[in-house]
């Protein structure tokens, strides 16, 4: 049996273009579904896959109980593990908001502080307000200060080319995350994946500077 032979109303959207969907289901190791899910980390689709392997899983536990599958596969003992975002990703994540707001959300994520600690940061409050890593330190040094406006992450109006406070940065983490928000992107960020500490270290300062 193939899980496009299981019938019934799962969804199975992403599940059915992929090679998965046409393969004998005792031959699809648990393995190959992190794989999938891996693919759509980070990508708007990511929730949707989660849904589908659950389901998918569901169904056949609902053909061995029905006699359908004379026994279990190994892949109904499989469980969703806790994403992991690498490098690659959050920079692909990053790409599409100005060199501003991408400090601004890597100061945030290196600091836990909140949206609002790091709009309202000024220069002179940095050491009573956060504790400084060494790269949220590096992130303060690489923006530029400005003569009359003392917040650290600030930017110039496309309009009138006046310094201005980073209005709408909770939009642009909801933008940047695919819409999980600053905790669970912190929480991501936490938990990164490394998967070459030098590449990645590099990838980082690029982040910052580019």
């Amino acid at each position: 049996m193939r899980l496009c032979d299981l019938g019934g109303n799962w969804r199975c959207n992403l599940l059915s273009q992929s090679t998965l969907w046409t393969r004998s289901i005792d031959s699809i190791q648990p393995l190959e579904l992190s794989v999938f899910l891996r693919q759509q980390l980070g990508t708007p689709n990511y929730q949707l896959a989660v849904s589908e392997v659950v389901d998918a899983v569901d169904a056949v536990w609902d053909a061995v109980l029905d006699g359908r599958l004379e026994e279990a596969p190994k892949l109904v003992y499989f469980k969703v593990p806790a994403p992991r975002l690498t490098m690659e990703e959050l920079i692909y994540w990053l790409d599409d908001v100005s060199q501003t707001r991408r400090r601004a959300i890597l100061f945030m994520l290196e600091t836990g502080m909140s949206v609002k600690d790091v709009t309202t940061l000024k220069h002179g409050e940095i050491s009573k307000r956060v504790r400084l890593t060494g790269m949220a330190a590096k992130i303060v040094r690489s923006m530029p200060r400005h003569l009359k406006l003392d917040y650290v992450f600030w930017e110039e109006s496309p309009e009138t080319g006046a310094a201005l406070p980073l209005v709408g940065l909770e939009e642009s983490v909801n933008d940047v995350s695919q819409g999980i928000g600053l905790e669970a992107l912190r929480r991501l960020y936490r938990d990164i994946l490394v998967i070459d500490r030098d590449d990645d270290a590099f990838e980082f300062e690029r982040l910052i500077t580019a």
